[in-house]
């Protein structure tokens, strides 16, 4: 009989850390639209500073997947994690302060969507961890990269990557749409 995973040390130590990076992912753009707002009272302000973290996110997703497969996959989803954190606190700080510079969240905002740049790492470990047995049937098969990706790999994997589009679209989406729901009045 297996043990359930939550009574393994290290899958309790990712799934509390992932959980609380989750909850502070949805809590952010609403907290940051209402502080933005208030300080400056301008919506392209708020545009700004949400463009900011979006742009490098998408710009740079490639990277991250190279900085992965290169890289200890654990140090990389670490050190990201750690610098969201850290520009957070930045940004936390710097609206609390009495007159919150504009370039500095944004500057900020923008390190941030680097580090979230490197979310491709959930996709990575499932492919690392796809058997490369199957790989060589599909070669010996005749079947070159392209209809091996498309007709072996994706449909065993349709989960993984189904998992990191929706992860993916709700942090895009609530990126833009929070914020709206959340100023809509103020």
């Amino acid at each position: 009989m297996s043990q359930h995973p939550l009574g393994l040390r290290d899958f309790r130590l990712l799934f509390l850390g992932r959980t609380v990076s989750t909850l502070g992912d949805a809590v952010v753009p609403a907290a940051l639209a209402i502080a933005i707002t208030r300080a400056t009272g301008s919506s392209a302000a708020l545009a700004l500073v949400l463009g900011c973290a979006m742009v490098p996110r998408l710009l740079l997703l490639p990277f991250g997947g190279v900085a992965g497969d290169r890289l200890d996959p654990r140090l990389v989803a670490l050190t990201t994690d750690l610098l969201r954190a850290v520009t957070q606190l930045l940004v936390g700080l710097e609206l609390l302060g009495d007159r919150p510079d504009l370039t500095h969240i944004a500057i900020a905002s923008a390190a941030g969507g680097l580090a979230s740049a490197f979310a491709i790492l959930t996709l990575l470990q499932s492919f690392g961890a796809f058997p490369k047995t199957i790989f060589e049937a599909a070669e010996i098969d005749g079947a070159n990269s392209a209809q091996t990706l498309l007709r072996v790999v994706l449909p065993n994997l349709k989960g993984a990557v189904a998992s990191l589009g929706v992860i993916l679209f709700i942090n895009c989406w609530n990126e833009y749409f929070w914020p709206l729901l959340i100023t809509r009045d103020i």
